[in-house]
């Protein structure tokens, strides 16, 4: 019996953290959804051919991010496998980027690889594709969200900020994958945030500034 996703699953490994974060299988989660899908069906929906998924469907499943959930006979020697995602939130362990170890180090050079670096060149992408207008002003969904400078917090206020972002992140989440590939009226988009103690502010550090909203 499949009683669909469980709530949180911890990656504790560099490679199933690698796995996770790669554009194309983010894609694939997302239009999983909290739904079962063959390869045939996420084939179609993501206008890729099915081929090119098994490679990246194996991984996910090597790595416990997705699960079988149900075969299915068709012919001869021929099952039809049905894919989950394995959880509804996945966590990445902090002993992995922690600095002081081979591994720790490893592990955050993969976190800015794949979060920052790989966020900036999706950014280029989808401005030289035109699906990113950075003549519009947000509110308008073709524009570009960037909000970047320094701030002075007490430790509580920014336990509370921490706690609010992560509350919105996560309905965002949630109301995404319950949406799967959707009915058409919904477009791709990407979010970012990160909010950490930094050496750079200071009294004369610049305050929050977005020259696209």
């Amino acid at each position: 019996m499949n009683d669909g996703p469980v709530d949180e699953i911890l990656l504790s490994d560099i490679e199933a953290f690698k796995v996770y974060f790669d554009p194309l299988r983010l894609r694939i989660l997302q239009t999983m959804g909290w739904q079962a899908c063959t390869v045939n069906t996420l084939a179609e929906k993501l206008q890729i051919p099915f081929t090119r998924l098994y490679y990246h469907l194996h991984l996910l499943e090597q790595h416990g991010i997705i699960r079988v959930v149900d075969v299915r006979h068709i012919s001869g020697a021929v099952d039809e496998k049905y894919y989950q995602v394995a959880a509804r939130i996945f966590r990445v362990d902090r002993a992995i980027m922690t600095p002081g170890t081979p591994e720790g180090e490893r592990g955050l050079d993969v976190l800015l690889e794949t979060t920052l670096e790989a966020t900036a060149g999706d950014i280029r992408r989808s401005v030289h594709s035109g699906r990113l207008n950075m003549l519009a002003h947000t509110p308008d969904p073709a524009a570009l969200l960037l909000l970047r400078g320094y701030l002075r917090l007490t430790p509580e206020r920014a336990r509370h900020y921490h706690e609010r972002l992560k509350a919105l992140l996560l309905e965002m989440v949630n109301e995404s994958r319950a949406a799967g590939a959707g009915d058409g009226t919904q477009c791709d988009f990407a979010a970012l945030v990160t909010f950490y103690p930094s050496d750079m502010a200071g009294e004369n550090s610049p305050q929050i500034e977005d020259e696209n909203v």
